[in-house]
């Protein structure tokens, strides 16, 4: 009976390793985890989470996709107020009464060279007044002089002043608007501006001053012109080159003002 031994031996040393294979097949199952494990626990790190994944080690987490964003309008920002440049202020530039031949450059009264004796071929607006656009009195003066407002002054010594009324009177402005006023009231031997006092400063008007005599002759005419239209024109047209002259007599004057 030989060969029973040796068929007991291999009996146990198929079972042995079969014990084996099992303990192997165990081990195996135990390492993978259960078949049913999230498939986002098993990508590789490197891989990035998809688009819009809630994934809380992902960045940006919590927000939606580009893709899937909705298109929110932009909100618009306080309207702040337009500014316009800064740029000098218009003035009176030129006075034309075309009835008279008056046709004179207009500068400010406050050039005036000492003893504050008023320049030659020029007028000045006093700039204590307004401005033709303003409401309220523009104030413009020449000397009674060939060239500048001596027509006015002999006209005023006719019938006290009487053909002047109704004549026009053209202001122009050096941004290029012209005023056309009608002349209403003729003032003569004037001292003072009480004038003034007697007009409407809710209209626009205009006085045009000259003296009545020689050289630092007190008493001066005043005319008293309404504003009846505005137009424009080229600027070139409304602000001729000005070039006043210092006129200063060395000595007071013997003969009438021409």
């Amino acid at each position: 009976m030989p060969s029973q031994p040796s068929n007991r031996s291999a009996r146990r040393r198929a079972s042995g390793l079969a014990l084996v294979a099992l303990g192997l097949i165990a081990f195996i199952s135990a390492c993978s985890g259960p078949a049913t494990a999230d498939s986002a626990s098993q990508r590789p790190i490197s891989q990035p989470p998809a688009a819009g994944s809630s994934d809380p080690m992902a960045p940006g987490s919590g927000a939606p996709s580009e893709s899937a964003a909705p298109e929110v309008p932009a909100t618009p920002g306080p309207t702040l107020p337009r500014v316009p440049p800064l740029q000098a202020p218009a003035f009176a530039s030129r006075v034309v009464v075309d009835d008279l031949g008056i046709d004179l450059p207009v500068i400010s009264g406050d050039l005036q060279p000492p003893p504050n004796y008023p320049l030659c071929d020029v007028a000045a607006y006093v700039t204590r007044f307004n401005q033709p656009y303003e409401t309220g009195i523009t104030y413009i003066s020449a000397h009674a002089q060939r060239g500048m407002f001596a027509p006015l002054l002999a006209a005023s010594e006719r019938a006290d002043g009487q053909e002047l009324l109704g004549m026009t009177v053209q202001v122009y402005v050096s941004d290029g608007r012209r005023f056309d006023y009608r002349i209403e009231r003729v003032v003569r031997h004037a001292v003072d501006y009480a004038v003034v006092a007697e007009l409407s400063l809710d209209e626009q008007l205009l006085i045009l001053q000259t003296s009545e005599g020689l050289y630092g002759t007190i008493e001066k005419l005043q005319v008293i012109a309404a504003l009846e239209s505005e137009t424009t024109v080229e600027p070139a047209v409304a602000a001729p080159e000005p070039m006043p002259r210092d006129c200063r007599p060395d000595e007071p004057l013997n003969t009438p003002a021409n």
